[in-house]
């Protein structure tokens, strides 16, 4: 015998819940309790067993007799049940070196119908763990939804990583992934004079094409009409070097880094289309209509216009101005998320403004401050983005382990697979694993495929012309 158990007598006051359980009196014997026990004289002394089969369906048997043929054929699940049958050792040292690992949960490890159990959870052998972390992830619920699955009735040692290695290497999954929250804000400082820093951005209403700009101290606004935005651009570097200022330009589709000209460009537009008539803007219309806003007081706000200079104090106007910046950050600061940095050369997903899915990739080329990043695609694009549309994605490396998947059908063990997102079917064609433990398979070199740029003339439609309509 593998224990040695020695029955105590204890009194009925030290032993409250069995002695209330056998002086528990019941109701009268109900129908279903007659027939249970006429079942019971007909078929005396029913085995665990015998009920175990009577219960599962003709489905589950099977799985219980193919996880009865593996476990047979497992030399090291076979050592862990004679292990579990003899007794565990006074030292863990004294074990054999593949059941070393299953020394901290010896207490809940029992031997049930020939499988070894973890508590409720069935012990799955290493040759079977394949096609099980194929089926848990077939519902691609997440790590976490997984893992609360499997610890309904499975267990191995390290499954939890090995689930979340399943999960990073499926495309599906990654390409899907909610969209990183918001991080903490960044205030810049106020400037200290008039027009010392302006913001600038492009408008466009009925096909004509629009500069504005924004003082950063006043909210002074204007509006030039410009008629190519491409041809503008390219003469404005010079123009920069020439009047000797900085340009710092916003990331794409990241408005809120530069809000105040984004809010300046949405009310320049309901002036622009109050002003618009025979197909043009009137210029005495608009300006007339930027008087008066230049000329409104603007509540709420750190800056300070002319009329609402000469109403208030300068000390009570930058009390105020400050004291409502302080309750927008806190505000803005009450759900937020300081995301990690990432460093120069990691590979990263991008997410798609338009389909919000993280389905490009490419590695980090230049890190700029305030969390601004440039990214070069497989394609050979560069692009710019803020650090909310990155996520981190590790380089492919392929793991060799010696030896070929014995399930073709099914996805290698979570130690062989590559964590790069990889196109696959349910984890159902990862490839083949090198013979050599030291080789890493190696995968061809492809040349990035180079962009094809379209020669035709883009005009705008016709309809914007003649009817132009509030974008």
């Amino acid at each position: 015998m593998a224990y040695n158990f020695t029955a105590q007598w204890i009194k009925g006051i030290g032993n409250n819940a069995p002695d209330a359980l056998s002086r528990n009196p019941v109701l009268d014997p109900q129908w279903d309790d007659s027939l249970c026990e006429y079942d019971c004289q007909h078929h005396p002394e029913p085995t665990i067993p015998e009920i175990r089969i009577l219960q599962c369906d003709k489905h589950d048997s099977n799985r219980l007799h193919n996880l009865r043929e593996e476990a047979t054929k497992d030399p090291e699940y076979q050592q862990l049940h004679h292990t579990i049958t003899r007794g565990f050792p006074d030292h863990r040292n004294q074990l054999p070196e593949a059941c070393r690992r299953y020394w901290n949960i010896r207490e809940h490890l029992t031997i049930d119908d020939g499988f070894i159990v973890y508590g409720c959870r069935l012990l799955i052998p290493a040759s079977m763990r394949q096609k099980v972390l194929a089926n848990l992830h077939k519902s691609h619920q997440g790590a976490v939804r997984t893992k609360e699955r499997a610890r309904l009735s499975l267990y191995w040692p390290g499954i939890d990583n090995d689930i979340d290695n399943v999960v990073l290497s499926c495309k599906k999954c990654q390409d899907r992934l909610p969209s990183n929250c918001k991080e903490p804000i960044l205030s810049k400082p106020k400037p200290s004079r008039p027009f010392q820093e302006i913001a600038v951005d492009f408008g466009s209403y009925g096909g004509q094409q629009s500069l504005i700009m924004v003082d950063c101290l006043t909210d002074w606004p204007d509006i030039i009409p410009i008629h190519s935005v491409v041809r503008w651009w390219a003469t404005f570097n010079d123009f920069a070097s020439q009047w000797g200022f900085e340009h710092k330009a916003s990331s794409p589709h990241y408005p809120q880094s530069n809000g105040k000209i984004e809010a300046t460009v949405k009310s320049m537009k309901k002036i622009i289309a109050s002003s618009w008539g025979n197909r043009s803007v009137k210029l005495n219309v608009m300006c007339r209509a930027l008087l008066q806003y230049r000329n409104t007081p603007i509540t709420q706000r750190w800056t300070v216009s002319c009329t609402e200079a000469w109403q208030r104090s300068t000390l009570e106007t930058e009390q105020l101005a400050e004291h409502t910046l302080a309750q927008a950050e806190l505000y803005y600061n009450s759900h937020v998320q300081e995301l990690q940095d990432i460093q120069l050369g990691s590979t990263v997903a991008l997410q798609n403004p338009r389909t919000k899915l993280w389905d490009i990739y490419g590695t980090v080329v230049n890190v700029s401050p305030h969390r601004r990043y440039s990214v070069k695609t497989q394609s050979g694009r560069v692009l710019v983005r803020n650090r909310r549309f990155l996520r981190h994605r590790t380089p492919a490396s392929l793991c060799t382990s010696g030896r070929n998947n014995p399930h073709p059908d099914t996805p290698p063990c979570p130690e062989e697979i590559t964590r790069y997102p990889i196109d696959n079917q349910d984890l159902q064609a990862l490839p083949p694993l090198s013979q050599d433990p030291q080789t890493p398979t190696q995968h061809p070199q492809t040349s990035p495929q180079e962009l094809r740029r379209s020669e035709r003339t883009c005009k705008p439609p016709q309809r914007l012309i003649e009817d132009p309509q509030w974008p």
